[in-house]
């Protein structure tokens, strides 16, 4: 839920700045993007080294040749289960980067294109086994590199079509060492006193997610 108010929000967000701005066409996509971590931090969240993530992304095209924009990046989180099920943990992550693209037309409907970005990345993490749950989040820094094409069919509005892109993605490492209990897992054995007990952060350890990615998705730009 609260993943698809941040969704909302930032298309909000990106349809504020479009009637504020000044630029050539208004290029809005949908992709699922694919990365691949084989950092073995990864293992403990998936037995898998490849996940996929859904991308909203809004550019000003300037010039037929530079893009500006935003985009958001989420996906369900991902639940895996260890030692027999005794422990259970659950991790998510949504990043919000700001885009540059440079590109050229070689034909009206074909435009390859190097594209970079940075912004925040926000992770969530959890672990419950025999007491109650524990959780944690993790703030960083992302960014990637990609070269991509895309290919489109004019229309009377402007043009859509399919895009797709293969780089690499950077992420400062995600610490997750302040994990602790939900409050109300307390409050509701111990009210109205308080918990008798101190209690210590647990500490889960780091997280690398640094790896090769791809994307595919629909793409439509508008002529303004």
């Amino acid at each position: 839920m609260k993943s698809t108010i941040t969704a909302i929000t930032v298309f909000c967000a990106l349809s504020a700045i479009a009637g504020s701005a000044s630029a050539d066409d208004l290029v809005v996509q949908t992709r699922v993007t694919t990365a691949y971590y084989n950092d073995t931090s990864f293992d403990a969240l998936s037995e898998y080294n490849a996940k996929s993530d859904f991308t909203l992304a809004a550019a000003w095209e300037l010039q037929e040749m530079l893009r500006f924009g935003l985009q958001f990046q989420t996906a369900p989180r991902l639940t895996t289960s260890r030692f027999g099920g005794d422990s259970y943990h659950e991790w998510g992550r949504q990043k919000i980067l700001a885009t540059g693209e440079w590109g050229f037309y070689p034909a009206t409907w074909l435009r390859p294109h190097v594209q970079l970005g940075a912004g925040y990345v926000h992770q969530f993490l959890s672990v419950e086994s025999t007491g109650p749950r524990l959780k944690d989040h993790a703030h960083d820094i992302g960014g990637f590199a990609a070269l991509g094409i895309e290919a489109g069919i004019p229309v009377r509005w402007g043009r859509i079509g399919l895009a797709t892109s293969l780089g690499y993605e950077l992420q400062t490492t995600a610490r997750f060492d302040e994990l602790r209990h939900d409050r109300k897992a307390f409050e509701d054995k111990y009210a109205p006193d308080d918990d008798p007990w101190d209690r210590a952060h647990a500490d889960f350890g780091s997280l690398e997610t640094n790896g090769v990615f791809w994307t595919v998705g629909l793409s439509v730009s508008f002529g303004l």
